[in-house]
């Protein structure tokens, strides 16, 4: 729960940060 404290902070999308993003949206929002 570390990325959700700081979100993309001025931070580019990386494949890194779509796949969590992507992650928990599949997952069901967790």
């Amino acid at each position: 729960m570390k990325h959700t404290t700081h979100p993309t902070k001025g931070k580019p999308h990386t494949e890194e940060t779509k796949k969590k993003i992507v992650h928990p949206v599949r997952s069901g929002g967790i």
